[in-house]
């Protein structure tokens, strides 16, 4: 959900600035199965998730040897990589990503959010005050899911909504038989940052407040999980992970026939 692309980037560039190369992806739609090859002798692929990524390198690097293309080479391109596409763009991506800095609602199309996956350490731990027009973005876009103006972002709203906002038929249909938790966390995750980002706004202080008196405001540089699992437990927005509960949900919103079929 986040514009700037940062948040997953793999670059395959030559180890010396001589090399050519020239790196080649297939994929099977029916088979769902990658298959790369590269003609060249040494890469070195800048493998960023869950970061911020605001310079060039990036975090993590992955250093692969092909002269000619080793197993493990192999298994690294075929196991940990795949294609991806995000905006129209197609590109590589890391697969164990665990979306990374827009949290559980990152596959839903909120081009002017950003660090929903981080909401609590960037919109309350950094100032509420400091990325302000980052809240207000997260919320207009937001809202455009809560299309009966209630005030909640419902699961048969977020899946009526997302095909027409980009989210892909062919990627709907994988997660649909796959793991229909991704749709109803996304929901949950959303509709959570709605209401705080909004609490947020309305009522400067207050949440910082509560969480002071629980107890669970992270001492500087701790994680700021617990917290957010405290906070998921006050909105009762708690994450799903039962896949039958999950398609059940899903299945009871056959009336959006993008998740029917």
């Amino acid at each position: 959900n986040d514009g700037d692309l940062d948040t997953v980037m793999v670059d395959v560039v030559p180890t010396k600035p001589t090399d050519s190369g020239f790196l080649q992806l297939r994929h099977n739609n029916r088979t769902n199965h990658l298959t790369a090859s590269f003609s060249m002798r040494t890469v070195r692929l800048h493998i960023r998730t869950g970061e911020i990524c605001m310079s060039a390198g990036g975090y993590g690097k992955e250093t692969v040897n092909t002269a000619p293309l080793s197993q493990a080479a192999k298994n690294y391109i075929q196991n940990d990589l795949c294609l991806c596409q995000a905006d129209g763009v197609q590109t590589i991506c890391a697969q164990k990503d665990h979306w990374g800095d827009g949290g559980m609602s990152a596959w839903i199309p909120l081009p002017e959010s950003k660090n929903l996956g981080r909401a609590l350490e960037t919109y309350i731990g950094l100032g509420e005050d400091t990325w302000a027009g980052w809240r207000s973005g997260s919320l207009e876009g937001l809202k455009h899911y809560d299309t009966d103006s209630n005030g909640e972002i419902s699961l048969i709203e977020l899946l009526h909504e997302a095909p027409k906002r980009g989210v892909a038929q062919e990627w709907i249909d994988v997660i649909k038989a796959e793991d229909p938790c991704v749709f109803v966390n996304g929901q949950r995750d959303a509709n959570l940052w709605f209401h705080v980002l909004k609490d947020i706004e309305q009522h400067p202080g207050q949440l910082h407040g509560e969480m002071e008196r629980a107890g669970v405001y992270p001492k500087q540089g701790g994680s700021w999980d617990p917290t957010t699992e405290w906070v998921r437990k006050k909105y009762s927005l708690e994450l799903f992970s039962d896949k039958a509960k999950c398609r059940s949900l899903v299945d009871g919103t056959a009336s959006s026939s993008s998740f029917s079929s």
